[in-house]
């Protein structure tokens, strides 16, 4: 996976923010997709949860301002969470998510293994192997169980396609061509349970919609 500290990090920040991106959409795509997901750690939040990890926490800090008072861990390349760690607003555990351990190595900063915790990706999957999401679906099933995974990820071949050539155009690339399907087979084949998927984005005139895959640890 890139680092973190990237061009297209940097692209959803500022197009949260307003800008040239609205033009085209981009601005409320992302601001759609951070709505989303805001409301979904809130609920979770409200519903007793009190542990969340952040993998690929990027540069923003939305979904962490989300989370006051509950323990927040965030995993990421170094160079990203060198820019965050002064604000102390997390547990900041560097770690290349195409490798296996991040789970045991949340355990050596204090996730507790006995609570059921909730884990986002947002805009992270279609960087990461296909390899490595088995092994991270596999060491989220290692969890507490009620252990809630949030992942968004384009909503069909033709937005995963733009979004793709978006990401190629600022230096980046996508590591899978997993559908929203096919990455609920690859959770169900995990273990995991109540393994769903909902559209949570879209960008108008652009061909680019995300939807929200959600499993949790039986």
């Amino acid at each position: 996976m890139a680092d973190r500290v990237s061009r297209t990090a940097r692209l959803a920040s500022a197009a949260r923010a307003g800008g040239p991106l609205d033009l085209l959409g981009g601005g409320r795509f992302f601001r759609a997709r951070a709505a989303e997901v805001e409301r979904q750690l809130r609920q979770i939040r409200a519903g007793g949860t009190e542990q969340f990890v952040l993998l690929g926490a990027g540069l923003d800090a939305h979904a962490g301002a989300a989370l006051k008072g509950a323990r927040v861990f965030e995993v990421d390349r170094p160079t990203t969470l060198a820019h965050k760690a002064a604000v102390g607003l997390a547990t900041y555990q560097p770690w290349d998510l195409e490798r296996a351990g991040w789970a045991d190595a949340l355990g050596e900063r204090g996730l507790a293994a006995d609570q059921p915790c909730c884990v986002l990706l947002e805009g992270v999957a279609m960087y990461l192997s296909t390899t490595a999401i088995e092994q991270l679906a596999g060491e989220f099933a290692g969890l507490a169980s009620g252990s809630l995974l949030l992942v968004t990820t384009p909503a069909d071949r033709l937005a995963r396609w733009a979004m793709g050539l978006v990401a190629g155009a600022l230096g980046e690339r996508f590591a899978n061509d997993l559908s929203p399907a096919e990455l609920c087979s690859l959770l169900t084949r995990a273990g995991l349970v109540d393994v769903a998927s909902a559209r949570v984005a879209d960008a108008g005139p652009l061909p680019v919609a995300e939807v929200l895959v959600t499993a949790h640890v039986p």
